[in-house]
């Protein structure tokens, strides 16, 4: 399979956005129904965007590597759709090896801000998954910066056998999650006090 990748443009002002378009070919057709992983890395060298998509149709099950849950948690792994700029998140994943042989797995996170760009990447699971075997995994924190973009952030976990730089190849379709990033407490109470400032003035 050959994969190739162009962009609108060969350079961008900083911050602009970034258009990728990309097309997965076997001996020279389209491939219609395939999973292409993606990793965009900075001029640093650092991991900065981490995607799996699929090219038209996605792949029928069963796959080999599933990720049954994927979901952003607090601390002790339980559910939590909201976190206050300046806290901490956490993340909780379920996996399963639904194959007759074991697997070496590494699951890269790609969390992106409500403005679209990238907020951080990390790799909540990495090891090997013996066959039939499901592992439940909790990480935490992963700071929320005091200046993050508010409002509907999302997460995508990748259930890959290396990163993509390497060669490595997705086992199934990327997981999805959604969360809130609201302000504090302190600046939602200023807000709503200046909100009111001009009926206090009416009366």
């Amino acid at each position: 399979m050959r994969v190739t990748i162009t962009t609108s443009k060969p350079i961008y002002d900083l911050g602009e956005k970034i258009t990728i378009n990309g097309t997965l070919t076997l001996g020279g057709n389209p491939v219609t129904n395939g999973l292409v992983a993606i990793q965009v890395n900075d001029p640093r060298n650092q991991s900065i965007v981490f995607r799996t998509l699929n090219t038209g149709i996605e792949p029928s099950k069963p796959w080999l590597i599933e990720i049954l849950d994927f979901f952003p948690c607090d601390s002790s792994g339980s559910l939590r759709t909201s976190f206050i700029r300046g806290s901490a998140a956490g993340f909780r994943i379920s996996l399963k090896n639904n194959a007759l042989s074991d697997y070496c797995v590494m699951v890269p996170i790609y969390i992106q801000y409500s403005d679209d760009t990238p907020f951080t990447t990390f790799v909540i699971y990495e090891g090997i998954i013996e066959k039939g075997q499901t592992v439940d995994v909790l990480t935490w924190p992963v700071p929320v910066p005091a200046n993050a973009p508010l409002g509907t952030s999302y997460a995508y976990a990748n259930p890959l056998k290396d990163y993509p730089i390497n060669t490595g190849y997705a086992y199934s379709p990327e997981k999805a999650s959604t969360f809130q990033i609201t302000a504090s407490t302190s600046s939602m109470y200023l807000l709503q006090q200046q909100a009111l400032e001009p009926l206090k003035r009416n009366l």
